[in-house]
C-alpha cells in the first residue's frame, strides 16, 4: 500500500509540472541581499551541476520596489526546470516558477502568478482525489467478485454433499443396519458435536457419517469469515441462502450448538431484525471453530 501512495505522490508532482508550462525559478528574499548573493552562487555553482547536457543556467539580482528577488533561468528543457524546482523547494520553501513571457519587474505580475499557482495547486489536488476514488472502487469491485466467487464455490460443495447424501442413504438397507449393530459403537461426547445423534440419524453407518463430517470441514470450515462480511454489508437475502444450507446438516451430524445459532440468525432475519445479527459475528466464529476442532478430534481417532 505504501508504494501506491508513493506512486501517486509522483504522478501528482509530475502532472503539477506539466500544468507549470515555466521556464525559470523566483525567489524573494525581502530586504536581506546578502541572503539573495548567497543564493545567486549556490546556483551558479550547484545548479549547473544537475544539468547533464551541460546548459547555462544565468542566475541575476533584480530589485522590485523594497525587495530583492533572484531570478534563476532560463531552463529550455521542462525536465531541468523540474530537477531544479524540487532542489529550490527543498531549501527555498518559497520558491515558485515563472514564464518567460511573464516576468516583468512589477509586483502585480508576481503576484498574479502565484494566484496561478495556488490555483493550479487546487486542480491538482482534485485529480488526485478523483483518482484515489477511482483507485478504491476498483479495489472493492474486486473485492466483491472474490467475494461472489468464494460463496459460489461454498455453495457448488454443499450441493455436491446434499447430493452424495441423498444417494447414500437412498441405498442403505438391512445389511448396512445389521452390520453397524455388530459395531455397537461407545458413545462419544465431544464438545459441540454429538457423535452418537449424528451416527443415528445415518442409521448407524459410521464410515458415513466419517464422510459427512470431512465433507463439513471442507465446505464450512472457513465460512465464519465469509457471514462476518455479509453481515457488514447487509447481504441478508445470502445469509439466509447460509443459513438454510447449514440448518440441515447441522442437525443431522449432531451438531446442536451451531444448529441454534443458526437457527437464531435465520429467525431474526425472516422477522426483520437484521440489527441483531452483528452480535452475531463473533458467536458464531466461536461455536464453529468449536465445532471444527471437535470434528477434527474425532475423525484424527
Amino acid at each position: 500500500m505504501f508504494e501506491i501512495y508513493r506512486f501517486l505522490l509522483w504522478v501528482s508532482l509530475v502532472v503539477q509540472v506539466s500544468m507549470a508550462g515555466d521556464n525559470f525559478i523566483v525567489l524573494d528574499s525581502g530586504d536581506d541581499k546578502e541572503k539573495i548573493v548567497e543564493k545567486m552562487k549556490y546556483y551558479e555553482e550547484k545548479t549547473v551541476q544537475i544539468l547533464t547536457d551541460g546548459s547555462k543556467v544565468k542566475a541575476t539580482i533584480k530589485k522590485v520596489n523594497q525587495s530583492y528577488i533572484l531570478r534563476v533561468g532560463p531552463f529550455e528543457n521542462n525536465d531541468f526546470l523540474a530537477l531544479a524546482y524540487f532542489k529550490a523547494k527543498k531549501y527555498f520553501p518559497n520558491a515558485f516558477m515563472l514564464e518567460k513571457k511573464s516576468f516583468e519587474l512589477k509586483v502585480e505580475p508576481v503576484i498574479q502568478t502565484i494566484d496561478k499557482k495556488i490555483y493550479d495547486s487546487l486542480w491538482v489536488g482534485m485529480f488526485s482525489l478523483a483518482f484515489l476514488s477511482i483507485f478504491f472502487m476498483f479495489l472493492s469491485s474486486i473485492q466483491m467478485k472474490r467475494m461472489k466467487l468464494e460463496y459460489q464455490k461454498m455453495k457448488l460443495k454443499h450441493d455436491n454433499l446434499v447430493l452424495r447424501q441423498n444417494e447414500a442413504l437412498s441405498i442403505m438397507g438391512e445389511n448396512i443396519h445389521n452390520i453397524s449393530n455388530k459395531l455397537d459403537p461407545a458413545p462419544l461426547v465431544f464438545e459441540g458435536l454429538n457423535v452418537e445423534v449424528g451416527i443415528g440419524n445415518l442409521n448407524g453407518n459410521i464410515i458415513f457419517y466419517k464422510q459427512m463430517l470431512q465433507e463439513f470441514l471442507d465446505t464450512y470450515a472457513q465460512s465464519s469469515s465469509i457471514f462476518e462480511n455479509l453481515v457488514k454489508e447487509q447481504r441478508y437475502g445470502q445469509i439466509k441462502a447460509l443459513c438454510l444450507e447449514m440448518r440441515g446438516l447441522t442437525s443431522t451430524i449432531g451438531a446442536k450448538k451451531m444448529y441454534t445459532v443458526i437457527n437464531e440468525v435465520q429467525q431474526h432475519i425472516m422477522y426483520k431484525k437484521p440489527e441483531l445479527l452483528h452480535s452475531y459475528t463473533t458467536l458464531y466464529k466461536t461455536k464453529l471453530d468449536e465445532l471444527v476442532q471437535s470434528i477434527n478430534l474425532y475423525l484424527s481417532l
